[in-house]
C-alpha cells in the first residue's frame, strides 16, 4: 500500500552513520513527515525505525528481480524507490545530504512528474561537462540521433523529488543494458542514467519537469563561503532558517577528522541523533561526542586497511 507523500534515502553498511543525521535532520524541520531508508544489504536499521518510524526497504525483498540485481552495490539504490517505494510522490536524498529547513512549500508534485533541484550557477554546460558529469555523448547520439542533449538543466541526482512510477520500468532496464554494452556511456552510477531519463521521456511528452533552486552541492563552494551562509553550532541545531534548502555534502564527506571538508552542520545532526538515544544531558552528551569519535576511527582504520591490502596485492 503507498502513502501520499514521503522523504525517501538510502544506505549501505558504510554509510549507515551517515543516514542517521539525515533522519534527524528531517524530523527536527519537517516533523512527521514518513520517511523510508533503501536498505542495500542484509543489516538491521531497527534504531532508525524505533526514533523516527523509519520504513526500510530492502533491496533483497524488491519484487522485481532484474531491480534485485541491479541496484545493489551502487548509488542506484535509490532507484527501487520510483517503482517499489512506499510513496506516491517522494523527495529523495542521498545518505550524505541533510534538510536545512522547512522546504515542503518550496516544490508541488501536483503538477509536474518530476523536480530538478539546480542551482542557476550552472547554466548551460558544454559538450566536454556533460560527457565528464552524465553521459558520453557522441556515444549516446549513436543510439539516440534525436536526443537534444543541448541547454538542459542537468542536475546532481543526489537530490530530487518524483511522482511514483514517473519512468518506465522497461526503458530503465534497457538503458543498463546498454551500460553493459558501453561500458563509458552513462557517469556516475545512476547520475547519467537518470538525468537522460528525465530529459528524454520530456522530449517524448511522457514526463513533465520543473526546476527549482534548493539543493546546495558543497563541492562548487569554498569552505569559507559555506560557513557564511549556514553558521551553526554543532551542540545547538538550528530552529529557524531564513533559506531552507538540501546541504548535499558532495566530494568531501562531512567527517571530523576531515579539516578542509565543510562538516560543521553535519555534524549537528550526528549528534542530535545519538542524543536522542543517550539523553540530552551532559552525560548523554558526552556519549554522543564519543560515539562520533568512535565512528571517526573506525573510519580511519578501515581507510589504512584498504591501503595496506593494496600495498601488499600490488607486490
Amino acid at each position: 500500500m503507498t502513502t501520499n507523500f514521503g522523504i525517501v534515502t538510502a544506505c549501505w553498511k558504510g554509510d549507515y552513520f551517515l543516514v542517521k543525521a539525515t533522519c534527524a535532520s528531517i524530523r527536527h524541520f519537517l516533523g512527521d513527515v514518513p520517511i523510508c531508508v533503501v536498505v542495500d544489504g542484509n543489516f538491521s536499521i531497527q534504531e532508525l525505525e524505533n526514533l523516527y518510524g523509519v520504513q526500510p526497504l530492502y533491496l533483497s525483498q524488491l519484487s522485481n528481480p532484474e531491480l534485485r540485481r541491479r541496484c545493489p552495490g551502487s548509488s542506484r539504490a535509490k532507484l527501487a524507490a520510483i517503482w517499489e517505494g512506499p510513496f506516491e510522490h517522494f523527495l529523495y536524498l542521498d545518505s550524505d545530504a541533510i534538510v536545512w529547513g522547512n522546504l515542503l512549500e518550496k516544490f508541488d508534485l501536483t503538477t509536474t512528474d518530476f523536480v530538478v533541484m539546480r542551482p542557476p550557477l550552472y547554466g548551460c554546460l558544454p559538450k566536454h561537462e556533460v560527457s565528464r558529469w552524465f553521459f558520453n555523448v557522441d556515444t549516446l547520439l549513436e543510439i539516440d540521433p534525436t536526443f537534444e542533449w543541448q541547454n538542459q538543466p542537468y542536475f546532481c541526482a543526489g537530490a530530487f523529488a518524483a511522482k511514483r512510477n514517473c519512468f518506465d520500468l522497461q526503458e530503465y532496464l534497457r538503458l543498463e543494458a546498454l551500460a553493459d554494452q558501453y561500458p563509458d556511456l552513462f557517469k556516475f552510477w545512476d547520475q547519467g542514467i537518470v538525468n537522460y531519463m528525465v530529459f528524454s521521456a520530456n522530449q517524448a511528452g511522457l514526463l513533465k519537469y520543473k526546476v527549482v533552486d534548493i539543493q546546495v552541492v558543497t563541492a562548487d563552494h569554498s569552505k569559507s563561503t559555506l560557513e557564511e551562509q549556514y553558521p551553526c553550532s554543532i551542540y545547538k541545531t538550528p530552529q529557524n532558517v531564513e533559506k531552507a534548502t538540501i546541504i548535499h555534502f558532495c566530494g568531501n564527506k562531512p567527517f571530523i577528522h576531515k579539516i578542509k571538508s565543510f562538516s560543521k552542520p553535519f555534524t549537528t545532526f550526528r549528534l542530535l541523533h545519538y542524543q536522542k538515544l543517550m539523553g540530552d544531558n551532559i552525560s548523554g552528551k558526552i556519549k554522543s561526542i564519543f560515539q562520533l569519535f568512535g565512528e571517526e576511527f573506525e573510519l580511519l582504520t578501515n581507510k589504512a586497511k584498504s591501503k595496506f591490502k593494496r600495498i601488499i596485492n600490488s607486490q
